[in-house]
Parts: C-alpha cells; sequence; structure tokens
C-alpha cells in the first residue's frame, strides 16, 4: 500500500538461524511478491529486553543470505555493539559485514561499550561516525 523500495526483516531472538531460515522460505514461497523487496538486516547479540538475537554475528548473516537470497541491511550500530558483546575490534565486525555487500545501510549513535542496541540520535552518543561513514561505498541506500 505504501510502495516501498524494500523492506526489513529481523533474523528473530531466542531462536536458531535454522529456524530463520526455515521460516523465511516459507514466507517467500507464500508471499513471493513481497519477498521479491525483501532485506535481512543484522542484530546486535543482546537484544533490549536482554533476549539474546540471532542473525548478529557476520557468519550467521552470511548463513542466512546465502540460503534465502534475501538483500541485506547492516545495521552499523547492532554490528559495533555485537562487537562490544564479543570483545572484539568493531571496526573488523563492520569490515567483516561490508564484505556482504549491504543493499541498504541503517545508521544510529550509540555507546560503543554497550553491548545493548540503544540507536540513539546522531551526536547523542560517542561513535566515531566520521571513521564509520567512511566505511560505506560512494552512492550506497543509507
Amino acid at each position: 500500500m505504501l510502495d516501498p523500495e524494500k523492506i526489513i526483516f529481523h533474523p528473530g531472538t531466542n531462536g536458531s538461524i535454522g529456524e530463520t531460515i526455515r521460516q523465511v522460505k516459507v514466507f517467500q514461497d507464500e508471499f513471493p511478491v513481497l519477498f521479491d523487496l525483501a532485506v535481512m538486516e543484522n542484530k546486535p547479540k543482546v537484544g533490549l529486553n536482554g533476549s539474546f538475537c540471532t542473525g548478529a554475528s557476520p557468519e550467521e548473516m552470511k548463513d542466512i543470505l546465502d540460503q534465502t537470497k534475501l538483500g541485506f541491511c547492516l545495521d552499523m550500530g547492532h554490528a559495533i555493539f555485537y562487537a562490544a558483546w564479543k570483545g572484539a575490534d568493531y571496526h573488523d565486525i563492520l569490515g567483516q559485514f561490508v564484505k556482504l555487500e549491504p543493499d541498504i545501510y541503517h545508521l544510529s549513535d550509540g555507546d560503543f561499550y554497550s553491548k545493548k542496541d540503544m540507536h540513539l540520535n546522531f551526536g547523542k552518543g560517542n561513535f566515531d561516525l566520521v571513521k564509520i561513514i567512511s566505511l560505506i561505498p560512494p552512492h550506497a541506500h543509507v
């Protein structure tokens, strides 16, 4: 009804990648026109209510994307929160996600030291937005 260019889906919480893939395939068969517009967005490892999210790591997202053939929305903040949870360098994690060739980049501000999603307005957190934005290819959909 709103004629969106893309429809963003999340892999879920407290479940498995296998179940996410199974459900996507069922919906792809039932709603092919809708899923022609679908992209899957990565999640932080820890959700707002403390649940554990699926699709948080680059490896999990690659598995989902390879098996469902969906497009990819890279939520930069979610990737940074995943890196904090894992104790990994956020720049390295973002680089691994960028290699998955996102269709859309989702930007927000946040706290580098948090493991939980926050989606702060620009300037309200401590993300190095200049460095993060430098990872986005020219002419990307942001």
